[in-house]
């Protein structure tokens, strides 16, 4: 059994969890927020609160193919229509089991990021259908990216 879910929110903890949660902390959508731990069993999803989960943590190693199997379970679980990632790492197993899956994958990358963009915005530039920037240099350089001030 599937529950509808309007956004899955992908984000690793610190920062761009901090920017996931200023930009849907006051949403009335409904909402599954995922983030990565190093606190997490391998193939354990950790419930933080009714709408907050935890995956294991992956720094580009084994690990990734854990995230990749724990992203199909829960995108088939949750059914979203839309994926959101602030980044980091964890949206990339997320971005690529939503394509697959025909779901409507959005990046928004770190606002720290004015030279180029981060890792996995280069990855995820060529899997989503929005990226959104914070700098208009990158807006200018990287051709699909949305710019937008906040």
């Amino acid at each position: 059994m599937t529950n509808n879910t309007d956004i899955l929110i992908v984000c690793s903890p610190g920062g761009h969890k901090y920017v996931a949660d200023e930009l849907f902390g006051q949403t009335t959508l409904n909402y599954i927020q995922i983030t990565s731990s190093n606190k997490v069993k391998l193939f354990e999803t950790l419930k933080i609160s009714a709408n907050e989960f935890a995956i294991i943590e992956s720094n580009r190693d084994f690990f990734f193919f854990i995230q990749i199997y724990l992203s199909l379970k829960l995108i088939i679980k949750y059914n979203p229509k839309i994926i959101i990632s602030t980044g980091a790492g964890i949206a990339i197993p997320f971005f690529i089991i939503g394509k697959i899956l025909n779901k409507k994958l959005i990046f928004v990358e770190s606002a720290s990021r004015v030279n180029s963009l981060s890792l996995t915005g280069r990855i995820c530039y060529f899997l989503v259908d929005k990226f959104y920037v914070r700098n208009k240099k990158l807006n200018i350089i990287y051709k699909k990216t949305i710019y937008c001030n906040e």
